[in-house]
């Protein structure tokens, strides 16, 4: 016995030398100051215990099948193959036509239609990016942020001659977001339809027609 605690003093002796501190464990039991035989018999209770970050923390939260799939994708549950995306934006603006002296309202019809496919995926992070690079730019990115705890998703979609759109003088979005705690809400579904469209911010009313359909998989 004598042995075994002069072996356990020198270990204690080295452990508080090599570190500056434990943060599961403190080797001065009694808090006297110094590491003594009252602190060799502590260490003696935890003798054979495991040591180490607990992993085997749990979550109690049942998700909603939408927001079920939306986790499933950032671990990599599901494989989504490629994106379909579609927008319809009216749009006006005053123009002046040749030989008339007073502005007039002018009403343009956008749509855009985009296959996007995968560019980035990062599961650690995570951050998975899908995109378009033809004459119909689209790029989508779904997300998590730690520090707030929130789940996202952004869009970013210019159609053809978005130039020519903007230089003539008529307004036009091409970004949405959302960005979202659990429980997302009602406002969040996956359906036959896709993502629903109703949930991106919009900020102003050019938008009639938003859809974004994802093709997927569960992993193998």
């Amino acid at each position: 016995m004598k042995n075994l605690l002069a072996c356990l003093a020198v270990f204690a002796a080295f452990s508080v030398s090599g570190q500056n501190f434990s943060p599961s464990w403190n080797p001065d039991a009694d808090d006297n100051g110094s590491i003594g035989a009252t602190d060799v018999l502590a260490t003696l209770s935890v003798y054979g215990n495991e040591w180490g970050v607990n992993t085997s923390l749990t979550c109690d939260y049942v998700p909603t099948d939408s927001e079920q799939w939306f986790v499933d994708v950032l671990t990599g549950q599901v494989v989504i193959d490629s994106l379909f995306f579609q927008q319809i934006q009216l749009t006006s603006s005053e123009v002046y036509v040749i030989g008339c002296p007073e502005p007039v309202i002018d009403t343009i019809v956008i749509e855009q239609t985009s296959w996007l496919f995968p560019s980035y995926i990062d599961l650690d992070y995570p951050e998975l990016v899908f995109e378009d690079i033809s004459v119909n730019e689209a790029f989508v990115n779904f997300y998590i942020n730690y520090a707030a705890g929130t789940y996202g998703m952004y869009l970013i979609a210019e159609p053809e001659n978005v130039s020519s759109i903007y230089s003539a003088g008529f307004p036009l979005i091409n970004q949405w977001y959302y960005n979202a705690q659990l429980p997302f809400g009602a406002d969040f579904i996956l359906n036959e339809s896709g993502i629903d469209g109703n949930l991106w911010n919009s900020p102003n009313d050019y938008v009639q027609f938003i859809q974004l359909i994802p093709y997927w998989h569960y992993a193998e």
